[in-house]
């Protein structure tokens, strides 16, 4: 497939999404390349990402990558995980603190990987992982390893995610969880038992801050509106 772009934007990743092929199943070289690239580019200071076991680097729990017959890929339990349990720790996060970082990234990886960022990164607060970061700080991160698979959970069909941040919990719950308390407040927690073979799952709407990054919300916007939506601007 050829690397579009509108106004310096990576555009149609619509077409490699449209379902008639599915998308790869990324191996352990993939996710090392992806690592390596953004070590390569980044601060030292800014750069916090293992580069060894890239396959389950921030992924504590035995896990199976597969597809789905309705979400795509996805990411499933293989073995019971018990309530409490830690499942995922920082060492797979990357952090874009700027638009040229990132897109310095996407244009090192190549089209067909830099889709896939551009689906799976999302906009989150500074103050997570520096307390001193003002309110109005935010940038870009993603998940350089398997846990970028995991789905967010399907609302009509009420669903409930069994893999929940500290912070993304209520209360009640952040309180069951005694690793909450703990120096791993930010890490992700079985919020109930989940049994093996059940699909682990997240709640997309604790990271919809998209639109506090305005360059980041367009650089999304670009990617996956087709053409019939572009008009004047192809």
């Amino acid at each position: 497939m050829d690397l579009f772009y509108i106004a310096d934007e990576i555009s149609h990743c619509w077409e490699a999404f449209d379902g008639s092929i599915a998308r790869p199943l990324w191996n352990a070289s993939v996710y090392e390349y992806l690592r390596e690239k953004y070590v390569d580019i980044v601060d030292e200071e800014e750069e916090q990402i293992g580069l060894e076991d890239a396959m389950n680097g921030g992924l504590l729990i035995p896990f199976e990558a597969r597809h789905t017959p309705e979400k795509g890929r996805g990411l499933f339990a293989a073995a019971d995980i018990t309530k409490g349990t830690i499942m995922w720790n920082e060492e797979d996060h990357a952090i874009f603190k700027d638009e040229d970082e990132f897109d310095e990234f996407l244009d090192e990886i190549g089209y067909d990987l830099a889709c896939d960022i551009i689906q799976w990164a999302y906009v989150e607060p500074c103050k997570i992982y520096d307390p001193k970061a003002a309110e109005s700080c935010y940038h870009v991160g993603v998940e350089l390893g398997p846990s970028s698979l995991i789905n967010t959970v399907n609302d009509k069909k009420n669903e409930k995610p069994n893999f929940l941040n500290c912070p993304e919990m209520d209360d009640a719950l952040r309180k069951e969880i005694i690793g909450c308390s703990t120096d791993m407040a930010y890490a992700a927690y079985a919020t109930r038992d989940i049994k093996e073979g059940e699909e682990i799952l997240t709640n997309y709407k604790a990271f919809d801050n998209d639109a506090e990054l305005e360059w980041f919300d367009d650089k999304v916007w670009y990617a996956w509106f087709p053409d019939s939506l572009l008009g004047e601007e192809l």
